[in-house]
């Protein structure tokens, strides 16, 4: 979330995955945008479950 990426988890900063918010790279296809009533969850690991807060969302429409 932060421009230098110093937010960045353990994994993305080992890895070497860095691609500055903002940026060329970083932008998605336009084919796959989000749209309506669509959610966006930035994530801040490899894994949904640990970075954000999708279980509680999911739950919270009646998906287990």
């Amino acid at each position: 979330m932060t421009q230098d990426g110093r937010d960045r988890s353990l994994d993305y900063k080992l890895s070497g995955f860095d691609i500055a918010k903002g940026s060329w790279e970083a932008r998605g296809s336009q084919d796959i945008a989000p749209q309506g009533a669509s959610f966006v969850l930035p994530t801040t690991s490899s894994s949904p479950f640990n970075s954000t807060n999708l279980d509680y969302l999911l739950r919270n429409i009646g998906i287990e």
